[in-house]
């Protein structure tokens, strides 16, 4: 193949390219090319697709624990009364070193929709734990389980999830941006004006970007020790 073909091979369409890597720890550049990058750019015929994805080992330092109670009656006073109770029995029993650290998130009064309307009053609750160990996690559900509340949720996330996030996407952005490089310079080009850029999952059936900010991607880790993955889309002109 003589390299006027593979030129037009090259610059006839856009060529998406995964490069997979592992996330070591780069510079800024990457992060800030992902925020300031938009749609410049409407001629499709000499532009190069890409995407870059990046791994990594992470370690959770701060879990949520969360759980509700719900009191019911048949009409809303009598809802708020049968709460109330649950709720004063729930700290009379719980050690005072865990009940202190439970956080109020929201209350709620409402009923259900039946003939017989049951009314019901609910109130959420969690707990940050930072830094906690695994027996420290499940001594507190122990104790939560001696006062009836077994459905508790437990959620792994980062105190500075903003810190992982940016080393993940750097490090997909500068695999992405060495395959656009060699792809330019394989269609006899150079790289040119970065055009499209956008961090996160893409999902084909809503055709958004998922998990595109550290909150939202540290949100809820699957593991106390997760590896987690960053996917990084660029789109580059040639000249």
């Amino acid at each position: 193949m003589t390299e006027e073909t593979l030129s037009k091979k090259f610059i006839g369409a856009g060529v998406l390219v995964a490069c997979i890597g592992f996330a070591l720890g780069v510079t800024g550049y990457g992060y800030k090319q992902i925020k300031d990058a938009h749609f410049l750019n409407t001629d499709t015929t000499r532009i190069i697709s890409v995407k870059g994805v990046s791994q990594m080992e992470v370690n959770s330092d701060k879990a949520i624990l969360s759980f509700f109670l719900s009191g019911k009656g048949s009409s809303e006073e009598s809802a708020i009364k049968a709460f109330g109770v649950l709720e004063k029995d729930m700290y009379k029993k719980l050690d005072p070193k865990i009940a202190s650290r439970l956080e109020k998130v929201n209350i709620q009064a409402y009923h259900d929709e039946s003939d017989v309307y049951v009314f019901y009053k609910d109130r959420s609750y969690q707990m940050i734990l930072l830094d906690a160990s695994q027996d420290d996690i499940e001594s507190i559900r122990a104790a939560l389980a001696t006062i009836g509340v077994y459905d508790v949720t437990l959620r792994y996330t980062l105190k500075n999830p903003e810190e992982k996030y940016k080393i993940l996407t750097n490090q997909a952005t500068e695999k992405a941006k060495a395959a656009a490089e060699t792809l330019a310079k394989k269609a006899g080009g150079k790289l040119g004006e970065l055009t499209f850029a956008e961090a996160g999952r893409y999902n084909i059936e809503t055709q958004l970007y998922e998990y595109d900010n550290a909150v939202d991607f540290f949100y809820s880790m699957p593991a106390a020790r997760s590896e987690m993955t960053q996917f990084v889309y660029l789109t580059y002109k040639i000249k």
